[in-house]
């Protein structure tokens, strides 16, 4: 599955690390597309990020824990012609907002 990570309701996650942490630093998150969609090359996917790297530029999100994922606040993004999603990703489960 191209290391994407379901939490439920047509929306993943992958795992990246930056240059200044050890382990984990932040997420992609896509929604929609297939499940062995890489999501980045039409128009059935939405990918964005997330980083709870206090180093990293722009905003960050709470780290919870990474088993079950969950991060604080909220997630919202909106790409090119997509509708906007919004929601939180609590103990492994999307949850729209």
């Amino acid at each position: 599955m191209n290391g994407w990570i379901s939490v439920g309701n047509d929306v993943w996650y992958k795992t990246h690390t930056c240059s200044h942490m050890d382990g984990s630093s932040g997420a992609l998150i896509r929604f929609g597309g297939g499940e062995d969609d890489e999501g980045y090359d039409h128009d059935t996917a939405c990918v964005g990020g997330i980083s709870w790297c206090s180093e990293c530029r722009g905003p960050t999100w709470n780290l919870v824990s990474l088993d079950p994922f969950h991060v604080e606040p909220s997630i919202r993004t909106r790409c090119h012609n997509h509708l906007e999603h919004h929601g939180f990703i609590r103990e492994g489960k999307w949850e729209p907002a």
